[in-house]
């Protein structure tokens, strides 16, 4: 298994897993152009309440894609 860690402003890329540090609050402001890629899923968890950013919470969203 090969990992790396990468702090990448372009959201074109292909990659099998992206971590995204979403604090409570936050909402989706940090990461606009990524939700935007992915049809509003980031924005649709959050306002579904499965997720909401406070100390110790995670969520794996599956994109399909």
């Amino acid at each position: 298994m090969n990992v790396s860690v990468k702090d990448n402003k372009e959201i074109t890329f292909s990659c099998d897993v992206v971590i995204l540090p979403l604090l409570e609050h936050q909402g989706v402001r940090p990461y606009r152009d990524i939700d935007k890629v992915l049809d509003g899923l980031l924005g649709k968890t959050i306002s579904s309440r499965e997720f909401s950013g406070r100390l110790g919470d995670m969520s794996l969203l599956h994109t399909q894609g």
